[in-house]
């Protein structure tokens, strides 16, 4: 069969009815992708080899963990996922989530889940300076063709093994561009096969930001005093993995000789026991009796979270 560049008018007509734009699409054609412009997307849909992308470590590393962040997501927000079989087509967009949230007290209605698991670089990126914007479009073309009226990025850390997540809301206003430059470009250079620049198109809607913007403090002492909590920061790291390496090297030596309390004359006691603890698990109640509304029995209370996010010391 001939690939779509090499198609007779009605091949591709044909062609066209089955093709479509994705999640992972729809930010790069809006020019939200640091990475990748239109060009791409276009080469993609029409099977180019330009438009092939190989599996590489970090698209492997994502596939590998996301039952991880999954797991990790619903033990911290007690909230119950679903996954879904097939994705979810309306026209020429295509919808892929990578879990469902059946529902949650905040927010009316089930919600979709965005699992993202980035190299320690982007995790900590995303922590400081908010989710890419690509990203943000991604979930909410998914909200979108869902119905749902919120959904939740949830990023996993392999090397930290910590988890960060945040909810967010459909933007009407936001995917009303977005949904008009995707026709656009299907219009302007899917259908009549004429690929866009290179240099891509400009973006057609203000990219959201979900970060604060920083003030600049050049003053030395602030500069002096992050620079402390910096190196203050590091040392607790650096004693922390000693505090572990240690506690393994006695919890060996304990396991070898038997023993799960000791003594040692002049140092101290040490005791190493099993045991079991009992824990309640909303999810659990929650599925097992649905009428129950459990909002009025949780308490909402402000916090103020301080987070420094530090540069490589020189």
């Amino acid at each position: 069969m001939p690939q779509p560049f090499d198609m007779t008018e009605a091949e591709y007509a044909t062609y066209l009815e089955t093709a479509s734009i994705g999640g992972s699409q729809i930010g790069t054609i809006m020019g939200l992708n640091r990475y990748d412009g239109p060009a791409k997307v276009y080469d993609r849909i029409l099977g180019l080899p330009t438009g092939y992308v190989p599996d590489n470590p970090h698209m492997m590393r994502g596939r590998a963990m996301e039952p991880v962040c999954a797991d990790a997501y619903t033990r911290e927000t007690g909230r119950i996922l679903t996954t879904y079989p097939r994705s979810i087509r309306e026209g020429i967009f295509r919808a892929t989530p990578d879990r469902g949230i059946v529902s949650d007290w905040r927010h009316e209605g089930p919600g979709i889940l965005e699992i993202k698991c980035p190299a320690h670089r982007g995790f900590e990126r995303t922590k400081a300076d908010g989710v890419d914007s690509s990203y943000y479009a991604q979930l909410q073309l998914y909200m979108h063709l869902t119905g749902c009226s919120w959904g939740s990025f949830a990023f996993w850390s392999a090397d930290q093994w910590e988890l960060y997540w945040f909810d967010v809301a459909l933007d009407p206003e936001f995917v009303e561009g977005m949904l008009m430059a995707a026709q656009t470009f299907w219009q302007t250079h899917v259908v009549p096969r004429v690929r866009p620049a290179v240099n891509g198109v400009a973006t057609v809607f203000p990219p959201p930001y979900l970060g604060r913007e920083y003030t600049r403090l050049a003053d030395p002492e602030s500069r002096v005093a992050l620079a402390s909590l910096r190196d203050a920061t590091e040392s607790v790291k650096l004693a922390e993995a000693r505090k572990e390496a240690a506690m393994d090297a006695f919890k060996a030596r304990m396991a070898a000789l038997g023993y799960d309390r000791v003594e040692v004359p002049g140092l101290g006691k040490v005791s190493w026991t099993s045991g079991t603890r009992r824990t309640f698990k909303r999810e659990l109640l929650e599925a097992a009796h649905p009428e129950l509304d459990l909002a009025p029995y949780f308490v909402e209370s402000s916090v103020q979270t301080f987070r420094p996010t530090f540069e490589e010391a020189p």
